[in-house]
């Protein structure tokens, strides 16, 4: 069983574009005052951001945990947040060190959301990139790709594609990555 934790609004977007790219999962994300985001059009479990799951991820799991040895989770936050960064670190740290198969996926932000959520990510990249079932995708290599003559919503987009590719990659049949294995 393949089980889809959707971290802050970075991860609930990539849930629901899973979601429509037909990815089998049981949907979970966890948002900072969930009853006032609209709803997803995925069929997903909310739950409340509660700052508690950074510092014991296990009161995160307990909500949604099923038999872990039959279940991969693949974690996406964005990492420029303080929240969604910790939890997504809390997180992948809490599966690593339980032997529980996970892949986590981070997204650094664009520059111009502010050098401070920036170097939020950066230093959340580097406590991660050790971990060989973390990768991020940087927003920003996009814009440099395009040179900056690309409209913002469609680099967004670019970005999301990429991670929900990576998704079905990860969890088809033909998965070749040692890193996650799902049953």
């Amino acid at each position: 069983m393949l089980h889809l934790i959707g971290i802050g609004k970075v991860g609930k977007k990539i849930l629901e574009k899973a979601y429509e790219a037909g990815v089998n999962a049981k949907l979970t994300c966890i948002i900072k005052n969930y009853n006032r985001i609209n709803q997803m059009d995925a069929p997903s479990e909310f739950i409340d951001f509660d700052p508690e799951f950074i510092k014991n991820p296990a009161s995160a799991l307990n909500l949604f945990y099923g038999n872990p040895a039959n279940t991969g989770y693949i974690t996406i936050a964005g990492l420029g947040g303080r929240g969604g960064a910790l939890l997504l670190e809390s997180l992948t740290d809490f599966f690593m060190n339980n032997g529980i198969a996970h892949y986590s996926i981070g997204v650094c932000p664009f520059v111009f959301e502010g050098t401070a959520r920036r170097q939020k990510a950066i230093e959340t990249i580097q406590k991660l990139q050790s971990n060989p079932s973390f990768t991020y995708f940087d927003n920003n290599l996009v814009k440099e790709k395009y040179k900056g003559k690309i409209n913002i919503g469609e680099a967004f987009g670019m970005v999301d594609n990429a991670i929900v590719e990576l998704i079905i990659n990860l969890t088809s049949e033909e998965n070749t990555n040692p890193n996650f294995k799902c049953n």
